[in-house]
């Protein structure tokens, strides 16, 4: 790719100096013009020679979109914490605890009454609505159970 770059830039400027000295009716500023252009695509392909080519076009380094991207960019550590009882997962507006979906705050409150680990939670955010985030840690303070840790997936 970049050798293809490199010969396209050099022949532009060779084209240039042939019509310089060749065809005596080119005006001098479109063979500076072409002589320029070709100087700005050699030093794009130099540039192209100098950094290294990137992972591809998803995060995962991925090209090819296999449809289940959502979970590409998890670490497997928060990948398995779906199943941890001591880890809240806010996903959206969804609160997962140790396998179990809370779709409200009174949900996830009448469970912390009744079964909730009372040494605290970790919190990871995937992609939580602000608010849902901010109304788990309400109802965390609310019932008096410390917030561990926070983290996101991002």
């Amino acid at each position: 790719m970049a050798a293809a770059i490199l010969l396209t830039g050099s022949l532009l400027i060779a084209f240039g100096f042939f019509a310089f000295h060749k065809l005596p009716g080119v005006k001098l500023k479109y063979v500076r013009l072409l002589m320029l252009t070709g100087a700005l695509i050699i030093l794009a392909g130099v540039l192209v020679l100098l950094f290294p080519k990137g992972k591809g076009f998803l995060m995962s380094g991925s090209k090819a979109d296999s449809g289940n991207d959502d979970v590409s960019g998890f670490d497997s550590d928060e990948a398995g914490a779906e199943g941890a009882e001591d880890t809240v997962i806010i996903d959206g507006s969804s609160i997962l605890i140790g396998g179990r979906v809370f779709k409200t705050k009174e949900e996830l409150s009448e469970f912390l009454k009744t079964g909730g680990r009372k040494e605290g939670y970790r919190l990871i955010d995937r992609y939580a609505l602000y608010e849902s985030y901010e109304e788990v840690k309400a109802v965390l303070r609310e019932e008096n159970i410390p917030v561990l840790s926070e983290e996101s997936t991002e």
